[in-house]
């Protein structure tokens, strides 16, 4: 075979496997909009009316581009036989309104003729000058084939027919001299197709090009897209709650409306087009964030920060998007915080509290170590008007939503905690891993206890390691979005299969029972075990060829029957790593035995004070073994009640007469 022969068969090759990745994005992302599309009839009404200043400059575009007697566009196939016949002519199109878009703001009073418009150039055009970071500018670029297409940070081949990037004060990729086609600088993507094709499969990829573009764009709320067809035109306006669309519209016989859209799109007012007023560019500073906090005086103070990374972007469009940064107070170069922003559910507001607020109410309780410090709490507003919150449905212009509406609402949320550390699994000594471990369901304890809240969210993610921290402040406990007040009964309190599938106890995997203390200290014992399993000693994972059976059971659709198969039998059989050593493996089984006599009724259940004194009793057991010491109250665990067992499985010798369950 020649080289020429073989270099074709690799890129045969290389085309499929692109686009079987292609297929399975868009297949994902088609799952996550189901029942997630709504159609507005006033949609162009509200969000594209046609402005009276902008007229002058419309004319001026339709006189040279469009040919009234004919009624549509000069340039537009009118019965092409493929889709790409259209991608040339279009967006040389929009580009010539986008042009007249651009000078209605730098020429408000004066449009030029005709004649001296100018169509727009095949290639994004430079800015040379000095101030190009603040320059506005907007183009459509052809990104249809493999050599152009979007760039996006997850790598994904998927890329939108068209695409309107930017430069200017909202985009924050401004260390670019062109505008590019990558996600960052993105402001709509366009498919186009014929009005025979599948539209539905052209929805689906918008949404998914909407998915990459914006998980890039860390400060966008919300962003349109186009599909277009050799006569149609469709908006879609995409958010957390999913997306609307216009009613699809002739843009030949309706040149003014479509003029209005391009006019939009190419607007300079970042918040009309779904950009978060609250980030500025700062050139000394780079992006920054803008927080207010109550001044008491009814005047909110603005608080700034700069946003050193981004530590966590949800890569979902649907939901709450959470996004966390870490982050300096301008005003204190020296300081530290995680800054936290998420789009909320309205029905979890009225039914349970924000993280903010139950993090408010246990610094009041007077719990002050084991648990993220509240800095700031913000629902965030679109502008000075305390009362003007952000939201889906203020943002989707909604001012009488009906019943399903309602369930569709979110408000935009923000808020800023004190640093600590690591995550769990980043532990450097196995003394470091006990301590933060012992220290995070200590602070579960408290918080159940003290303040009445349950976490329901136990993940090896949602506890960090504060390796300078003292007894009681070594393990922070995180993410306290899905946490209620004990005894909530509120719909929200009734959610079922909260957490990661790995870590979640066997109740809530059945979702039968409500979610209770015992529910988050099995999560622990298993976030435990998986570190023991999967883990062979600091920063050390084990590749995915040898992981333990157990690990891919437990992120298994069958991983209900597989934990209750475990936690039932006489013999503790998980393949734990011997780096860790005799006690901590005598750890993981006397927390397999609290859970085992438990199900099987031989320990009964006295109160939860009991409990977590049982439970943490083991854990300072394990601490005295290793000699490590360092805790106030070390202690065994508590007396059992009377006619429980002790536990067995140290010697295999099975001392229960009572049948035990296999699943």
């Amino acid at each position: 075979m020649s080289e020429d022969s073989v270099r074709t068969t690799q890129e045969s090759e290389c085309l499929s496997t692109e686009a079987a990745q292609a297929s399975r994005h868009v297949e994902r992302v088609r799952h996550e909009f189901e029942n997630n599309w709504r159609q507005d009839d006033i949609f162009l009404e509200k969000f594209f009316p046609v402005c009276p200043s902008w007229k002058p400059y419309i004319e001026v575009t339709q006189k040279r581009a469009y040919r009234a007697s004919a009624s549509r566009w000069k340039d537009i196939p009118k019965s092409p036989n493929i889709a790409s016949k259209l991608y040339t002519p279009l967006r040389m199109l929009m580009n010539d309104i986008l042009l007249a878009e651009e000078e209605s703001r730098q020429r408000p009073s004066s449009p030029k003729k005709a004649s001296g418009l100018k169509a727009a150039p095949r290639k994004p055009p430079y800015l040379h000058d000095d101030s190009w970071s603040t320059k506005h500018v907007r183009r459509i670029l052809a990104t249809h084939s493999q050599r152009k297409r979007v760039q996006n940070s997850a790598d994904s081949p998927v890329s939108p027919t068209l695409f309107l990037a930017g430069a200017g004060c909202q985009i924050l990729a401004v260390s670019w001299t062109t505008i590019k086609a990558a996600t960052v600088s993105g402001i709509s993507p366009i498919e186009i197709i014929l009005d025979s094709d599948d539209f539905p499969a052209a929805r689906d990829r918008l949404a998914t090009n909407m998915t990459l573009m914006m998980a890039d764009q860390t400060h966008r709320r919300f962003a349109y897209g186009l599909i277009m067809t050799e006569t149609t035109c469709t908006v879609y306006m995409f958010d957390h709650s999913g997306a609307v669309a216009s009613q699809p519209f002739n843009y030949h016989q309706h040149p003014t409306q479509f003029c209005a859209v391009l006019f939009g799109l190419g607007s300079d007012q970042g918040d009309r087009i779904g950009f978060d007023k609250n980030f500025v560019v700062d050139h000394q500073h780079g992006p920054l964030l803008r927080t207010r906090v109550d001044s008491g005086n009814g005047l909110p103070n603005e608080v700034y920060y700069s946003l050193d990374d981004t530590l966590f972007h949800s890569p979902s469009l649907v939901g709450r998007g959470t996004i966390c940064w870490l982050a300096v107070k301008l005003e204190d170069p020296h300081s530290l915080f995680v800054i936290k922003d998420a789009w909320i559910p309205r029905a979890e507001l009225s039914g349970g509290e924000s993280e903010g607020s139950l993090l408010r109410h246990a610094e009041s309780k007077g719990i002050e170590k084991g648990i993220a410090q509240l800095e700031h709490f913000e629902e965030v507003t679109r502008s000075n008007d305390p009362s003007d919150l952000d939201t889906i449905l203020r943002n989707r212009q909604v001012d009488t939503p009906a019943a399903e509406d309602l369930k569709l609402d979110r408000v935009h949320t923000c808020i800023v905690l004190r640093t600590y550390g690591k995550r769990l699994e980043l532990f450097e000594t196995r003394q470091e891993l006990l301590f933060a471990f012992r220290d995070a369901v200590l602070a579960h304890r408290e918080l159940h206890e003290v303040a009445g809240i349950l976490h329901r969210d136990i993940s090896m993610g949602n506890i960090l390691i504060n390796s300078g921290g003292t007894e009681g402040n070594r393990g922070i406990l995180i993410d306290f979005d899905h946490a209620i007040r004990v005894g909530d009964t509120s719909l929200h309190s009734t959610k079922r299969k909260i957490g990661t599938w790995r870590f979640m106890s066997r109740n809530i995997l059945e979702g039968k029972n409500p979610h209770t203390y015992i529910d988050d200290l099995e999560s622990f014992y298993f976030v435990l075990c998986w570190i023991l399993m999967v883990y062979s000693g600091p920063d050390k994972p084990k590749p995915k060829t040898v992981l333990p059976r157990q690990a891919a059971w437990w992120d298994d659709e069958d991983a209900c029957a597989m934990k209750g198969g475990h936690l039932a039998s006489r013999v503790f059989l998980l393949p734990l790593d011997t780096w860790f050593g005799p006690s901590f493996r005598a750890l993981a089984i006397n927390l397999c035995d609290f859970f085992r006599l438990r199900s099987l009724g031989l320990t009964k259940f006295v109160s939860a004070r009991k409990d977590y004194d049982e439970y943490l009793g083991y854990i300072d057991q394990c601490i005295k073994a290793e000699g490590w010491g360092g805790n106030e109250h070390l202690s065994s665990p508590s007396d059992r009640p009377d006619g429980a067992l002790l536990p067995s499985h140290h010697t295999g010798n099975e001392t229960e007469t009572q049948p035990v369950p296999t699943s």
